[in-house]
């Protein structure tokens, strides 16, 4: 399941708690096979594509997935790999998972400029040998 799909998911399954009609139309669907969740977001999928527009809000796109069930009659036009969806929501880290994500990231901050001061010091090395040793010259000047 996309996260699209368990956002709409979470979205409908919340709606069914709180809208009785809603959820005995909703899980009558569901467990007729009459539609699912991924036909849903494949119909939010077409529906965006035939609008011809970027951006919506959760509202317009939660609206389309409510419609999605409410209406007995929906065609499902798209598809998820027709468009680009973004799912907005905060992931909230415990303190151990921030812990370990700041020791992660500093650790790899560290590998990022070791490599940076070795490929710099190899560098150097390959110019210094590309030049040719200086020698002094015993007969300057006796022309």
């Amino acid at each position: 399941m996309t996260e699209f799909e368990k956002t709409i998911k979470a979205y409908l399954d919340g709606v069914a708690k709180e809208d009785e009609a809603f959820r005995a139309k909703y899980e009558a669907k569901l467990k007729a096979d009459d539609k699912s969740i991924t036909n849903c977001c494949n119909y939010i999928c077409g529906w965006v594509k035939h609008q011809k527009r970027q951006g919506y809000t959760d509202e317009e796109i939660y609206g389309q997935a409510l419609h999605y069930y409410d209406e007995a009659d929906v065609k499902v036009t798209g598809s998820q790999g027709s468009c680009t969806v973004v799912v907005n929501h905060a992931i909230e880290l415990s303190d151990s998972e921030k812990r370990k994500a700041r020791k992660a990231a500093v650790e790899q901050y560290a590998k990022e400029q070791k490599a940076k001061l070795e490929a710099s010091r190899q560098k150097k090395a390959v110019k210094a040998a590309a030049q040719p040793a200086q020698m002094d010259d015993l007969f300057a000047g006796m022309l």
